[in-house]
This record gives C-alpha cells, structure tokens and sequence, in this order.
C-alpha cells in the first residue's frame, strides 16, 4: 500500500486548482470593470445634476460647452474651489418638445413642455427628458 499521491495525481490537481484560480482571476477583473463603471455613472450624474436644477437651461445650451462655475451662485468660494468648479466642463444640448396641454379655463391655456436633455461629461453621457409648465 502506498502512503503518497502519484505524480499523475498531483498534476490533476495542479491543473484543476490552476484553472479554478484563472476563473475566479477572470470573475474579479469583470466585477472591477463593472465597478469602475457605475462608479463613472454616479459620479457623472452627481456632477451633472445642479444642470437639470437651472430655470433658463435653453441659454446654456446655446453654448454648448458649459462649466460648474457658471451656474453655481455660491458667494463665498475660495480659490481651489473654483478652479475645481471651473476644470467640470460639460456639452450641454437641449431640444424642445412637445406640448402637452392640461386645460383650458377660457383665459389661459394651461400645457406642459417637453425638453431633451443631453449632458456629456467626460466619457460618458446622459439624456434626460425635463418638464416644465408652460407659461
């Protein structure tokens, strides 16, 4: 009776443990890819959400390439934080929509109106769809 395994034995295994370690390798570098995505996802839409805050968003975009500084209304803001706020630059697109309208009470007409909304930040883009009542 032996007391060891066989060199066929322990390459076996050598082999299963070595693919089992280059699956759970490849799992991990997936997971991080994913993770390192949604972490670009939130940090954009934290960015750019004082954007879909801004009452004249049509003046913004006519110039396209818009900046934190612009928008922000903050008075006392020391140096570093508005070059910070000035280096978040965005492209800015918004197209109007169709009106939806509520009612009628013979002196107004009271409607919605659609707005497209399309903020790119650096790799990344989002679109949003922004309502407002008409006036």
């Amino acid at each position: 009776m032996r007391k060891g395994f066989g060199f066929v034995e322990v390459l076996v295994s050598i082999v299963i443990l070595s693919m089992v370690g280059m699956a759970l390798l490849k799992f991990n570098a997936f997971n991080k890819h994913i993770m390192q995505k949604n972490m670009q996802l939130f940090e954009n839409s934290m960015i750019c959400s004082p954007l879909l805050y801004l009452n004249n968003l049509e003046k913004y975009s006519a110039k396209g390439q818009v900046n934190l500084l612009d928008i922000t209304n903050f008075q006392n803001l020391d140096d570093d934080d508005r070059r910070f706020l000035k280096t978040q630059n965005f492209t800015l697109f918004v197209q109007e929509g169709e009106k939806a309208f509520l009612f009628n009470d013979t002196t107004e007409d009271r409607y919605m109106q659609a707005y497209s909304v399309s903020i790119k930040y650096k790799d990344s883009s989002a679109n949003y769809l922004l309502l407002k009542e008409g006036k």
